[in-house]
């Protein structure tokens, strides 16, 4: 068998017969070139003995294979094929060298996916380098070695099809033959056969033979007497430029789902573990200014009422529905006018100015871990003329308040980053004045292993897992813990709950659907590092709304009062007006001292 890429048109059919004799061929290296008859005869060419053609069809292609007269070769065992590729390899080296080629680069791809920065590590520095690019480069990288190995490995599947044995017919030199009109009878010898070609169906499935005007046995073995038994100028099939469209569909195909695969693992791998690295984390969203860009001022869920879900969230305002959430964590936590304020974990301050602004004789003061927040809430409070509420950089497992400092203790989304949730709530419990309340709003996992809830199955927690490392979060816990958090610290009592993932859970998918209808200010950037980021930032925040939807996360609302009682039996022989007015000193002194940090 003779095969290769066809150019241009084949000139050697009968009458449009799909299989015939050709003429003359020449091949050059991994291409087929078919002549005609009168090229072939002027340049006095020597070609072999007559061949067989067959046109078969290969996906959306027609291609025509030759092959030396003879009977069918039978199907090659496991030795000959392993032969017939060996010869491929040392017949065709551009082949053989697409051949490596695409193992190399497969390989190169798959250790770059699996293990990024170890394997780029070999040759260079990668130590400032994300993974993620790294992975980017071994889907490439993966995709053109598919592809090379596909164009290969189907060249030699072509090759190995169907190869015949030869008659050893003698090369014969060319004579060239006058033109010759079919007869009659092979007029209708022509008809039959093609009336045959049509009852046995799809071409591929035409047995070989050779097809002419005359019947078989007046076929000779001669290049000059196919000749005369053909017209050599009539067009049998206009043949493909490339074989190259018959597989370049399957490794688009491939390639493209590699890359899919490829960058779900990307995005499946958390890229923020928790590692004491809130404070950088929240530096970073801050300096972007997409986190306040898109949410405002308020940068935890917002507040949806049961007319805003049933008309559909994404017509309600999104930013305003955060706002109305402080309004209704405030109205849940039951303190009345408060004069002394604490907001752990303020971010940059939404929740502390707006509590400043609706008690102006009170002072509030705003805690966080990240200095760039600290920098951003001072200065929107300037810009709104807000004189009661300060911000400062402290750790709130170890708070350099007095006891009994706050009326109001407020914890907005903020204990889901909290290395030590019993630390945290003890804390706060501890600068809580007598009589005043403590208010907690926290994404919590659902109940497991306590209480006959069931444990989490290992697809929960690997789920689990991803958000939390993939936002800096050591882990969560459910409500109830948190209310037995409250009740163990033995000062707090009216502990009380409630769910609110209903009211809040649209604020996940709406956060997304804002930055689609407005993605300029993320685009004009020009910071692809940005923009990886926040695509990462649009899968977890669907990975979210999920793990709530599921039951897996729930938003939880916690409230607590401090009794009175408490600071009589752990109080000394000072009256508490006094103990009051030291507490409240020392509060200042200290929060002047941290505030000068």
């Amino acid at each position: 068998m003779v095969w290769g890429r066809l150019a241009g048109h084949v000139h050697a059919g009968c009458e449009g017969d799909r299989g015939a004799t050709i003429s003359a061929l020449e091949l050059r290296g991994a291409h087929l070139v078919i002549a005609n008859v009168k090229s072939l005869a002027a340049a006095r060419v020597t070609v072999p003995g007559p061949h067989t053609a067959r046109v078969v069809q290969i996906g959306r292609n027609q291609v025509m294979q030759l092959h030396p007269l003879g009977p069918a070769h039978p199907r090659a065992s496991s030795a000959g094929l392993a032969k017939s590729f060996t010869r491929w390899l040392l017949w065709y080296p551009a082949a053989a060298a697409a051949l490596f080629t695409g193992l190399y680069a497969l390989l190169a791809g798959v250790a770059l996916l699996a293990a990024p920065k170890a394997v780029l590590g070999l040759l260079f520095d990668v130590s400032t380098v994300a993974a993620g690019w790294i992975r980017l480069g071994g889907v490439l990288f993966a995709t053109f070695g598919l592809q090379y190995l596909g164009a290969a490995l189907l060249d030699w599947r072509l090759a190995s099809s169907s190869s015949s044995s030869s008659l050893g017919v003698p090369d014969m030199p060319f004579r060239p033959a006058s033109p010759h009109s079919p007869s009659p009878a092979e007029d209708e010898q022509q008809q039959q056969q093609q009336q045959q070609q049509q009852a046995g169906g799809a071409a591929d499935a035409v047995p070989e033979a050779l097809v002419s005007t005359r019947p078989v046995h007046e076929l000779k073995s001669s290049l000059a007497d196919v000749a005369e038994a053909c017209n050599p100028q009539q067009l049998i099939a206009e043949a493909p430029s490339s074989v190259g469209s018959n597989y370049t569909p399957w490794a688009v195909a491939g390639g493209v789902a590699l890359a899919l695969l490829a960058l779900k693992r990307v995005y499946d791998t958390p890229s923020r573990t928790y590692n004491n690295n809130v404070g950088d984390e929240y530096d970073a969203w801050t300096n972007e200014g997409i986190l306040e860009y898109y949410w405002g001022e308020h940068i935890h869920l917002g507040y949806y009422t049961e007319e805003e879900r049933a008309a559909g969230w994404w017509k309600a305002d999104f930013k305003a529905n955060k706002l109305r959430f402080t309004q209704e964590m405030f109205k849940f936590s039951g303190s009345q006018q408060p004069k002394r304020i604490l907001d752990v974990g303020c971010g940059f301050g939404g929740s502390s100015r707006w509590l400043a602004s609706q008690f102006p004789d009170a002072d509030v003061i705003g805690i966080t871990l990240s200095h760039k927040q600290v920098q951003r809430g001072t200065e929107l409070a300037a810009e709104r003329g807000l004189n009661n509420v300060k911000f400062m950089v402290m750790d709130a497992l170890k708070m350099q308040f007095a006891d009994d400092s706050f009326d109001l203790v407020w914890a907005c989304e903020s204990g889901e980053h909290m290395p030590d949730k019993k630390a945290y709530v003890e804390e706060m419990a501890r600068v809580l004045a007598p009589g005043g309340k403590m208010v907690i709003a926290c994404w919590c996992q659902r109940e497991a292993g306590v209480n006959g809830a069931p444990p989490l199955s290992p697809k929960e927690q690997e789920d689990l897992n991803f958000l939390y490392e993939e936002w800096a979060h050591p882990f969560f816990i459910s409500i109830q813990e948190f209310c037995r958090l409250m009740q163990g610290t033995g000062k707090l009592e009216q502990v009380g709950s409630e769910d609110w993932t209903p009211q809040t859970i649209d604020s996940w998918r709406h956060s997304n659907l804002v930055g689609v209808l407005d993605p300029w200010f993320v685009v004009f950037k020009w910071n692809p590092k940005v923009w990886y980021k926040v695509t990462r930032e649009i899968v977890t925040l669907e990975r979210m709304h999920q793990a709530f939807a599921k039951g897996l996360m729930q938003y939880g609302l916690m409230r607590a009062t401090k009794p009175a009682k408490v600071v009589q039996e752990a109080g000394s022989s000072g009256s508490t007006s006094s103990s009051t007015s030291s507490s409240s000193s020392s509060q200042e002194s200290q929060a002047a001292a941290a505030a000068s940090v």
